[in-house]
């Protein structure tokens, strides 16, 4: 049969259980209500990425030590229009005979284009455009000089 005793010793624990998730509540509300900007504005500057390289492929070689097969090092140029703004069509002016394109087209790829809305009901432009893949040392050199 169950006592007194136990009675107050399972209110007390449901107390300190209920007191607990009270607690929690309030903790959830201060975090996701009032300090909801500040953490938004905390994940919005998280830019930083890891990103791993590929180690460079040694060459094949025949038996008589002649190369077969070699790896060559390449670049690729990437833009964010972004970032550019209202200047990519001067970009593009400088950036066009280096890379083989018209200036028209390397302004059409530099033009920011509104990719979704966010949250906020903001629009969300390109921030990444592939301009060219496998330029050679010399001609990522170029590429960088016009900076």
């Amino acid at each position: 049969m169950i006592n007194a005793r136990q009675i107050r010793r399972l209110f007390a624990l449901a107390g300190v259980l209920f007191l607990v998730f009270i607690g929690l509540g309030v903790r959830l509300v201060f975090l996701q209500v009032l300090s909801h900007d500040r953490y938004r504005r905390i994940a919005d500057n998280n830019t930083q990425s890891l990103s791993v390289r590929q180690p460079r492929r040694g060459e094949i070689l025949d038996a008589n030590g002649n190369p077969m097969a070699v790896s060559i090092p390449v670049k690729r140029v990437v833009a964010n229009p972004a970032v550019m703004g209202a200047h990519y069509a001067q970009v593009a002016q400088q950036l066009a005979p280096l890379l083989g394109y018209s200036e028209s087209e390397l302004a059409q790829k530099f033009r920011p284009t509104v990719i979704r809305t966010n949250e906020s009901g903001l629009w969300v432009t390109n921030q990444y455009v592939d301009l060219r893949r496998k330029l050679s040392f010399e001609q990522w050199q170029q590429v960088a000089k016009k900076k």
